[in-house]
């Protein structure tokens, strides 16, 4: 994969985010109990205690009558103490400037907007109060969450700032929510304390008219107390931006998880180029962040589970599992389960088998998943010697036990609690991770994980469906990390390249001819071919070029030539080129009401793999390639990969291993074997030839590449200028 390496920018946002999640006293201005987000900021605040809890929280409110909220308020900022760090401003729009203003005067530095009315009403006017908002606060030197934003909650620190309702309790761990969506965020903190899933912070980002989501990933990446990063993403506004602050995440061995909605089709963008059609722009997110190890997820819900099973699992985590269950149902879904997600249940070897076999209560079959039946349960160290034989089994990378958890105090009473107990015992120094998890999803009470914490065993929320999804999805990021460790042995991404100097291509852009020779400058093999003016010259190129030959007409404007039958295959002497000189003519006169631009005579290519290599300007991403089958099969069979440029050859060859059609590229049934390093090569030509144009291209596709053993050319191509 192509490396994007992190910002200054980046580095600078993290530290704007740092004054903020740093605060430590606050000033609400506009405190008004009409407010049901005052009220739940509030009273989160007073539920929670510690260091959100008052004095450390002061209120300001002109018109006020006596007490609001049970504190005492003060009419003007002015008269707040003069340690305070953060105000958040739950004013009208209209005055949220003027607050801005009064805070800088008294010294505070950072701000959370809730008040809504700016760019999110859609219309100019309130895009230009929040222009304005941003100018003044950047003026002032103040540091502005929001507007339109509930807020953020230091966890580390007990500082609540959000505006929502929040559990009494919400455990402290290692993972940093950030949501594009008030709402969300909320939901997403209540449902991980819900299941005794600990989190570091939480930030809704409202606007992102000032710190941005983006902001948020580059401080989180720099948080000692953050190892996970949980995204909720409605938008990616500066993809540069975004893949810098996640490039410090990765180099901080963090991992990032990213539930990013919203799904639309990039066809009307693209217009003509095939190129558009495949590469939607949900299809574009999707390659971005596998690209840059982004774990992407779909649900809010697979947002937290994976979030947790990341936290708990710690580093890296292998496809190949030991599962174990006292059920044999259990077991099989697990296999189901693990193989929809890319997980492996490698047969234990011969030594562990034995070993497990010897154990009085063992089951007669020893397999991946294994079932020990209920026998494991009759000797309270019956599991534990289960487990043990196959934690040492070198054929699997982790062992997750599926197990009941005990949510009651009768069910902690049970003997079933003392097995399991035993079990997670003597795990727990185990050279392989272990895991535990319930077979079935059910909400983590205080108990159970109290429970599993006292015996130092590490258990999954969610139950079994979520977590082997969770799994699969984070071998996958760790397959990708050691890709990546291998970076400074790969080719470098195609970075530096820089626009050549050349004439302006015109409102019409560039004919196929102009095309050809363009794509040539730039490394690409294109068939050879002849440009000629007239039946006789059209003669002389097929003798020269040797028949069976193509003919194609020649325009800026023919960018479907075929459909207007201006393309005629598989001439095969001089007679039928004359008919198909004269066809030509005749049919593109009919179709437009002018003649073509001459026509173009090149060798008919029969045999080989069809492949189409398109790069498509993305308004989020920019330049992406795609490759995929080509020819008649690119609509067909939707058959492609995606890369966001720059990439590396390493990238190419990957591209080339994801499509179905990969297998044809090694002679499948007694085909020709394609060259992958010399396709590879082209391929990158052609990305070149994209990034280097004389100006800005909204498309270039090469449709199809014929590749046949070492010969790889360019049969076609087009091209498209953004406006």
């Amino acid at each position: 994969m192509s490396v994007i390496s992190p910002s200054t920018t980046s580095a600078q946002a993290a530290a704007r985010v740092a004054s903020l999640m740093e605060s430590r006293r606050v000033a609400i201005v506009g405190a008004s109990e009409r407010s049901m987000f005052l009220r739940h900021l509030i009273g989160s605040i007073d539920g929670a205690g510690g260091v959100g809890s008052a004095p450390d929280v002061h209120l300001v409110n002109p018109n006020a009558q006596g007490l609001v909220f049970g504190r005492e308020t003060v009419r003007s900022v002015a008269d707040l103490p003069r340690d305070l760090d953060l105000a958040f401003i739950a004013v009208g729009a209209p005055r949220v400037i003027d607050a801005v203003e009064q805070i800088a005067d008294h010294g505070i530095r950072n701000a959370v907007v809730l008040s809504g009315g700016f760019a999110e009403a859609g219309d100019e006017e309130s895009r230009a109060l929040q222009a304005e908002l941003v100018r003044v606060a950047e003026q002032r030197e103040i540091t502005l969450l929001g507007p339109n934003t509930l807020g953020f909650l230091n966890n580390t620190t007990g500082l609540i700032a959000m505006g929502t309702r929040l559990p009494t309790e919400i455990p402290t761990g290692d993972i940093a929510i950030i949501s594009q969506s008030g709402a969300v965020g909320s939901t997403l903190v209540n449902f991980a304390a819900q299941d005794q899933i600990g989190v570091s912070w939480v930030m809704a980002t409202g606007n992102e008219a000032m710190l941005t989501a983006s902001d948020a990933v580059a401080y989180a990446a720099e948080d000692e107390h953050t190892r996970v990063i949980a995204l909720y993403l409605e938008s990616v506004r500066h993809a540069d931006e975004f893949l810098a602050a996640v490039a410090m995440a990765n180099q901080a061995g963090k991992r990032v998880i990213a539930c990013k909605v919203g799904r639309g089709s990039a066809a009307a963008r693209v217009a003509a180029a095939h190129t558009g059609g495949i590469a939607g722009d949900d299809d574009v997110v999707e390659a971005a962040f596998r690209q840059h190890g982004i774990i992407r997820v779909y649900s809010a819900e697979e947002l937290v589970y994976t979030a947790g099973v990341a936290s708990a699992t710690g580093g890296a985590i292998g496809r190949r599992i030991g599962f174990i269950s006292m059920s044999g149902g259990f077991c099989a879904q697990a296999a189901d389960l693990g193989e929809r997600a890319g997980l492996e249940f490698p047969e234990f070897g011969a030594e562990t088998i034995e070993d497990v076999s010897r154990i009085p209560e063992a089951p007669g079959v020893v397999n991946n998943p294994l079932d020990t039946t209920g026998t494991a349960t009759t000797r309270v160290g019956a599991l534990a010697d289960i487990t043990e034989a196959v934690a040492g089994d070198s054929r699997v990378d982790a062992l997750m036990l599926g197990v009941p958890a005990p949510h009651t105090p009768e069910a902690l009473a049970n003997h079933l609690s003392d097995v399991v107990a035993e079990a997670a015992e003597r795990l727990s120094t185990s050279t392989v991770p272990t895991f535990f998890v319930e077979n079935i999803s059910a909400r983590t009470s205080q108990l159970a994980a109290n429970y599993f914490r006292s015996h130092n065993a590490r258990f999954l929320s969610g139950g079994l469906a979520h977590v082997v999804r969770a799994l699969g999805r984070l071998a996958e990021r760790t397959e990708w990390e050691a890709t990546r460790a291998a970076a400074p042995h790969r080719s470098a991404p195609l970075d530096n390249d820089e626009a050549i100097n050349d004439t302006d291509p015109g409102p019409q852009g560039w004919d196929e001819v102009r095309t050809r020779d363009y794509l040539a400058s730039r490394g690409v093999t294109v068939v050879p071919g002849e440009h000629v003016m007239s039946e006789a010259d059209a003669l002389v190129a097929a003798d020269r070029l040797g028949y069976p030959v193509v003919v194609k007409a020649v325009g800026a404007a023919l960018q479907h030539k075929s459909d207007m039958g201006g393309v005629v295959l598989g001439i095969g002497d001089a007679d039928e080129l004359r008919a198909a000189y004269k066809s030509v003519q005749e049919r593109i006169i009919a179709a437009t009401g002018t003649p073509p631009d001459g026509v173009l005579i090149s060798p008919m290519r029969s045999s080989g793999i069809e492949l189409i290599v398109g790069v498509v300007a993305d308004p989020t991403w920019g330049h992406t390639l795609a490759v995929g089958l080509g020819g008649v099969w690119t609509e067909a069979m939707k058959d492609v990969s995606l890369r966001v440029l720059p990439v590396t050859a390493a990238d190419v060859q990957e591209m080339l291993t994801e499509l179905r059609a990969s297998i044809l590229l090694d002679g499948y049934r007694g085909g020709p074997s394609v060259d992958r390093e010399g396709l590879v090569q082209q391929i990158l030509a052609v990305a070149r030839a994209a990034r280097t144009a004389p100006r800005p291209v909204l498309s270039l596709e090469v449709n199809p590449v014929l590749a046949s053993g070492d010969r790889i050319e360019a049969l076609d191509a087009l091209v498209e200028w953004s406006d």
